[in-house]
């Protein structure tokens, strides 16, 4: 049995046990435990029947053009946890990621590679929403910038999504571009890709053994 075996075990007892503090409902992963602000997470499919696995990064090759751009996507094999992210509420009050919430995703061990100096902005390893409705980095921490700025939520058919607010009343979730060769994410609010947090004490034997138990 792997690893996403046993995320999908443990999400049918434990993932929307939602606590709620102050009146917001706290983000949970796969232990059942909150999701902390700053902590470094990989985001695993909610279903492991389906294609696809963690999230990632990728650059995309556009001829004649001197600046580099970088998109977020999915892996398509459920066993690749692909990179850990941070998720960072932007108001920075509290220490727990709660749903609704609004923050910055942020990808923590990856440093994509700046442009040219004189031609391009230098680019981040922070999520943001261009106006084609990619999902690229290059995107600013805080909430000056809208187009870096995501929310999650929980989704009636199981799991959570990360949505994308345009507005106060208008939030798109996350899917992937069916027209896209490698499962890049775009805003797509049909159809959120159903996701789970996982942290990375499933790699730790005391944390697995705790886990594979109480499946």
């Amino acid at each position: 049995m792997n690893h996403f075996q046993l995320i999908t075990l443990a999400t049918t007892t434990l993932l929307l046990f939602t606590s709620t503090t102050n009146g917001a409902s706290t983000v949970l992963d796969v232990f059942g435990d909150p999701v902390i602000a700053g902590s470094e997470y990989h985001i695993a499919p909610y279903n492991y029947d389906a294609i696809g696995g963690g999230f990632s990064w990728k650059e995309n090759k556009r001829p004649f053009t001197p600046c580099p751009e970088f998109y977020v996507l999915q892996n398509e094999k459920n066993t690749d946890y692909g990179q850990t992210t941070v998720f960072q509420p932007i108001d920075g009050s509290s220490n727990k990621v709660t749903l609704s919430t609004d923050i910055n995703i942020i990808f923590p061990k990856v440093s994509p590679p700046a442009g040219l100096p004189f031609f391009c902005d230098k680019s981040s390893n922070v999520w943001k929403v261009e106006d084609n409705k990619k999902v690229l980095l290059g995107g600013k921490k805080g909430g000056k910038d809208s187009n870096s700025v995501f929310t999650i939520k929980e989704l009636k058919t199981g799991g959570y999504g990360i949505f994308y607010c345009t507005s106060s009343s208008e939030c798109l979730g996350l899917g992937i571009d069916p027209k896209s060769k490698d499962r890049q994410l775009v805003v797509n609010g049909q159809q959120p890709v159903p996701i789970v947090f996982v942290s990375n004490d499933l790699f730790s034997k005391k944390k697995y053994a705790t886990y594979v138990a109480s499946s």
